[in-house]
């Protein structure tokens, strides 16, 4: 996956922490870099450039949650190959569109459920693979 990161960079954390250590056993050293990996894993979310979107999101299915101002909207999306957006709504209203990638946001058209125009936003990856949206979404894959 590629993400924008502004996380701090933790390469070599191992080698630094990989120091013998006399005595009965080599908990420390254990117990040290798993607190350092941990202190480097990004706690905030980041946001997916181009290229992680597209492999994110390229014939996968996704439950959606959120919506903007406050609406809560749900369902799943399905982003298709060839650009082609399905869309189930969980009270069962299907919906189709198109997507697409513009820089690095992710841009969607809907031809039913709300007007017909073209939408972009970023993308973020939060922890337990789930990605949250600019204009309010959740996005779990299916």
């Amino acid at each position: 996956m590629h993400v924008k990161t502004t996380s701090p960079d933790c390469s070599g954390i191992a080698q630094q922490l990989a120091v013998p250590i006399s005595g009965r056993g080599r908990v420390l050293p254990v117990a040290l870099l798993a607190l350092a990996i941990t202190a480097c894993a990004p706690s905030e979310p980041t946001a997916l450039d181009a290229n992680g979107i597209r492999s994110t999101f390229v014939d996968r299915s996704f439950r959606y949650t959120g919506g903007p101002g406050g609406d809560l909207l749900s369902g799943t999306l399905t982003f298709r190959a060839d650009g082609a957006l399905d869309v189930i709504t969980t009270g069962g209203q299907r919906d189709g569109g198109r997507w697409t990638i513009e820089g690095d946001r992710m841009c969607s058209l809907f031809l039913a459920l709300r007007r017909p125009e073209l939408r972009c936003f970023t993308i973020y990856a939060n922890p337990n693979r789930r990605y949250s949206t600019s204009h309010g979404f959740t996005l779990r894959p299916v």
